[in-house]
């Protein structure tokens, strides 16, 4: 995934601030497109630091993980992700693999 110029600059406001938010650009931005826990502490910390991340989380997420605004995030999307899962399995069991 390439990073956007939102992650870019969260990564490099954070980071200058002393915070460890991944051992690097490519792995913040992975957590900031899979991981809601994340996404979140970043928000709640840039907003911390008086940082302009948006209005609100949902406008955040639209900044740094546009496809998670797109198709939900939160509850709702780690339920897509199971059962998006369980279909996987149950295709390859049904392959032999």
């Amino acid at each position: 995934m390439a990073s956007n110029a939102s992650t870019e600059w969260l990564y490099n406001q954070l980071t200058n601030k002393g915070y460890n938010v991944g051992k690097d650009q490519a792995e913040f931005d992975s957590l900031m497109l899979n991981n809601a826990d994340s996404r979140q502490w970043a928000y709640n910390t840039a907003k911390g630091l008086g940082l302009n991340v948006g209005e609100n989380l949902d406008e955040f997420t639209s900044l740094v993980a546009p496809s998670q605004a797109a198709t939900g995030s939160g509850w709702w999307q780690g339920v897509n992700d199971v059962v998006a899962n369980v279909g996987n399995m149950a295709a390859a069991a049904a392959s032999g693999q």
